[in-house]
Order: structure tokens, then C-alpha cells, then sequence
């Protein structure tokens, strides 16, 4: 999940992402997506290797208003790794405040599965390597 520029190889709806700046371990990402319209935003992503975690939160975007989140690892066993994944969400578009939290929760869960599958099958092709 921290390979940023493979991003657009396996989350189709990611049309580019750079790294702008690293410092340790944290790196400031900008991403380039397509979901119902172009949404570009950055953010700083905190690694937490010790714990085999990510966090992010926005820097900046014109659509979003708020943006932060996670993943995080735990080994299960020899051949399983639990993932956890969360994230909050708040668009900016000029629409009733009722059609914002309908359309943010359809954005989150239709890309959270995506992501997820994408996610899995990155994982069994490296696996290969």
C-alpha cells in the first residue's frame, strides 16, 4: 500500500500519483483520480513500520474538505495477514447536505471493495516473483 507510483498498475480509478516529498517516514503523496468527475488531492502519509501501519491526512484539494485514515497489518498466522483499512471523508460540491453523506458513503464503499480486490490480487502476483 506504500508503492504511490504503481498505483494507477492495479487501482484503475487512480490515473497518476507522485511522491512530492519524503522525510523519514513521512511522505507527502499527490494522487490524480476519476471517480463520478477528476478529483485531485495530496496528502501526508505517515509510515509506521514497527507497526506495519499508514496513516494519511489531507494537505490539500479543491473537492475534499477532509480526508484522513489508515491501514494496518497483522499476521494471522504463516499464510494470513489481516487487513484493516478506515477512512473519513467530506466533499466539498454544491449539493443538499443529504445527497453529500449519500454520494461520500457510495464513494467509500464502491472504491473500498475495488481496493480491496485490486489489492489482493497485487499481492498474489508478487507473491509470484
Amino acid at each position: 500500500v506504500t508503492d504511490y507510483g504503481r498505483y494507477p498498475s492495479f487501482f484503475p480509478e487512480f490515473q497518476a500519483v507522485s511522491i512530492i516529498e519524503k522525510k523519514g517516514n513521512e511522505i507527502i503523496v499527490q494522487y490524480h483520480i476519476k471517480l463520478i468527475k477528476d478529483v485531485s488531492y495530496k496528502l501526508c502519509n505517515l509510515l509506521d513500520p514497527d507497526n506495519y501501519a499508514v496513516k494519511w491526512k489531507l494537505i490539500e484539494s479543491k473537492m475534499l474538505t477532509h480526508l484522513t485514515g489508515g491501514w494496518a497489518f497483522t499476521q494471522v498466522d504463516e499464510k494470513k495477514i489481516n487487513a484493516r483499512y478506515e477512512t473519513a471523508l467530506e466533499i466539498n460540491i454544491p449539493v443538499p447536505k443529504l445527497m453529500v453523506s449519500k454520494l461520500t458513503n457510495m464513494l467509500v464503499a464502491g472504491t473500498l471493495s475495488g481496493v480491496i480486490q485490486n489489492l489482493q490480487k497485487e499481492i498474489q502476483k508478487r507473491r509470484q516473483f
